[in-house]
């Protein structure tokens, strides 16, 4: 769907929100397990820019990365669940991928990716960001030959994940102000959990 939404002509891309959405299932109903679920819409706005078609499909391609990070191997990640007949994974509602500009310019803007998941129904339990990162990373790692192929740069240079709650905040940040072991599931609130 990336793809569709940004060509690799137009070295650019901006398809706000709804952009293009698509049929998933989600859960309606809890007792206290899933019991019922319907089909509802997942929308995606896009917004990027890329200086090569080998950066704008590294972009959609670590966009896919982050996504089955956190999802891959659904009956052992915590934000996969079993519905009667399938399994259910929650996503984030959002990927930023910025990479650095072919001239190794700073504080530039020029090869980034950054994808808005929009509706998609109601997220069962909670989102796992922090406890599945080192998932994540292992998928992002995968990329390692093709990033430094382009860039020729010190992968760990530029390398950072972090998961961001409320907008600006990150698991570490969270975890200072509370015991990591009860901020594990920080999700959409950085808060002390009981």
């Amino acid at each position: 769907m990336v793809d569709h939404l940004c060509p690799g002509q137009r070295f650019q891309c901006d398809d706000p929100y709804p952009g293009r959405c698509v049929w998933v299932d989600h859960v309606t109903k809890l007792n206290p397990f899933p019991v019922e679920s319907q089909k509802t819409t997942l929308c995606m706005g896009v917004y990027g820019a890329w200086e090569t078609e080998e950066i704008r499909q590294l972009l959609i391609d670590t966009v896919a990365a982050v996504l089955i990070g956190f999802t891959n191997d659904a009956y052992t990640s915590p934000n996969c669940y079993e519905f009667p007949g399938s399994m259910m994974c929650n996503l984030p509602d959002g990927v930023r991928v910025n990479l650095p500009p072919l001239d190794g310019a700073k504080e530039t803007h020029t090869n980034y990716l950054h994808v808005k998941l929009m509706k998609g129904g109601n997220v069962q339990h909670e989102f796992h960001c922090c406890e599945t990162r080192d998932k994540v990373d292992a998928q992002l790692d995968t990329l390692y030959d093709r990033i430094t192929g382009i860039f020729h740069e010190d992968y760990g240079k530029f390398r950072l994940t972090n998961c961001m709650v409320r907008g600006w905040t990150t698991c570490e940040q969270c975890y200072d102000r509370f015991d990591p072991e009860k901020c594990k599931r920080c999700g959409k609130g950085c808060q002390k959990l009981d």
